[in-house]
């Protein structure tokens, strides 16, 4: 007796077999940091579609045909996007390879504050402040 398949567990197994026929995908994960002291700058690969995000607000995007930025992005030059802040941002970059493999990699990105910042001479006014007391107790 010949046993037909319902129709959506038929169409997912077609998927999958031409998903599996056409090649691979593959997904990289990463992280880096970039310098937030003057302007904030993170350095990227042109060649690839790219989409950068903030938690899931879409703030960039860069294809071939064309580039849009929002803030807390100021401009998209050649291999760089300007930002107006220090903060985290997720780029989503996809590219075939020369096998044929579509692969996507995710880069998380986190602004570095400047040692000089505001935020950092607050730990050198406490270590001092430290000092200052174990010295006074110390006599």
């Amino acid at each position: 007796m010949l046993h037909i398949l319902h129709p959506p567990l038929l169409i997912i197994l077609v998927f999958a077999a031409v998903g599996s026929v056409k090649g691979k995908s593959v997904v990289m994960e990463s992280r880096a940091n970039f310098s937030c002291c003057q302007s904030s700058k993170i350095e990227f690969d042109p060649r690839y579609d790219t989409t950068w995000s903030i938690k899931d607000k879409t703030i960039a995007y860069l294809n071939k045909h064309s580039n849009a930025c929002i803030a807390p992005c100021k401009n998209i030059e050649v291999g760089q996007m300007l930002l107006d802040q220090c903060v985290r941002i997720n780029a989503t970059m996809v590219f075939t390879d020369e096998t044929n493999v579509t692969a996507e990699k995710r880069i998380s990105f986190f602004g570095q504050p400047c040692s000089g910042s505001p935020g950092s001479q607050g730990s050198v006014g406490l270590l001092l402040l430290a000092v200052v007391i174990t010295g006074l107790i110390e006599k």
